[in-house]
């Protein structure tokens, strides 16, 4: 994870904020409605596309709107599995599991197919929205 040499106090209130709720993502819109942030649109457009280049979060895009959706990256080991969205509140969870290790290295030996762990996600609905 590459560090920004320039913070400026409205970057720092969006990254704390990510990092205040770790397990869940957010559209820019989101951020823009809610009361803890105190930036204009473009700032956080634009501060979220940095934070995502530099690697701090993790970019999404939600399977039934489009919409981009951001996450705070949970370092080396969220690199390593495949993730599970919610297509209705966009909760990200992780699927750090025996059995999607199994899947991978069958997809390799069957396939001959190198499974993207970091870019691999299944959408659907959480038990919240059914």
């Amino acid at each position: 994870m590459q560090k920004s040499a320039y913070n400026t106090k409205q970057k720092n209130e969006i990254l704390n904020f990510f990092k205040k709720y770790h397990n869940e993502s957010f559209s820019a819109r989101e951020l823009l409605e809610s009361d803890e942030i105190c930036a204009g649109e473009a700032t956080v457009y634009r501060t979220l596309a940095k934070l995502s280049q530099e690697g701090v979060l993790k970019k999404y895009t939600d399977g039934t709107t489009g919409i981009s959706r951001y996450q705070i990256d949970s370092g080396e080991d969220c690199r390593k599995h495949m993730h599970l969205i919610c297509n209705s509140c966009g909760r990200i969870y992780h699927l750090n599991c025996n059995f999607t290790r199994g899947l991978e290295k069958h997809i390799e030996q069957a396939q001959s197919f190198e499974v993207d762990c970091e870019s691999t996600i299944i959408y659907g609905r959480c038990s919240d929205c059914h």
